[in-house]
């Protein structure tokens, strides 16, 4: 298969693709330019392959297997990071795909379900939708395909929203702040450190 186009008007990446194998070729008969990129290799490469066959040749590229630094250079390729998941009691999830998709300034397409809805802000970095509901995915990505100006818009918003609060340096001044709030009241003494 052919590698995507970078930037075309709908490509993807994902993490869990068997709603977004069910959302897909509804995307694809939307919008003609539709591609699907799915970074990676697991047990549904049968549904993958035999979707490609269905779509065409040209509409899906799968890159198996990748080492993680070179996740990057693919997610570049993509406009909108898809992370779909089923709706489950005891789910719980840290969002390192999402994070990914962010840094790499993607608009995300998310379930709002367990910590994805503490990573995304719906409508400021990408959007949020009923878990297991693939007619939703397949709108929403609709939609950011025929407006791509809205996908750059909540891509950029993204990046700056993961460099904001999510890198290494952030989130220990976070944890750093919580601590020194609830160490006097709660142990009744302060924490200090030697550099």
């Amino acid at each position: 298969m052919r590698s995507p186009e970078p930037r075309s008007s709908g490509s993807w990446a994902t993490t869990r693709v068997e709603s977004l194998l069910s959302a897909f070729p509804a995307v694809a008969r939307a919008v003609p330019d539709a591609h699907l990129l799915i970074v990676g290799d697991g047990p549904v490469a049968p549904q993958v392959a035999e979707l490609a066959a269905e779509l065409g040749a040209g509409k899906v590229t799968t890159t198996g297997a990748v080492p993680h630094a070179e996740v990057a250079s693919w997610l570049r390729l993509a406009r909108v990071g898809v992370a779909p998941y089923p709706k489950l009691d005891d789910f719980y999830f840290s969002p390192m795909k999402i994070v990914e998709y962010q840094a790499a300034g993607l608009a995300v397409v998310a379930s709002d379900i367990g910590h994805i809805r503490e990573q995304i802000v719906h409508g400021s970095t990408g959007y949020l939708l009923p878990p297991s509901d693939d007619g939703e995915l397949a709108r929403r990505l609709i939609d950011l395909a025929r407006r791509p100006q809205e996908a750059a818009r909540l891509g950029a918003s993204a990046r700056r929203h993961v460099l904001r609060h999510s890198t290494w340096g952030s989130v220990a001044e976070r944890v750093e702040q919580l601590f020194e709030r609830a160490a006097p009241s709660r142990f009744g003494w302060t924490a200090a450190g030697a550099g």
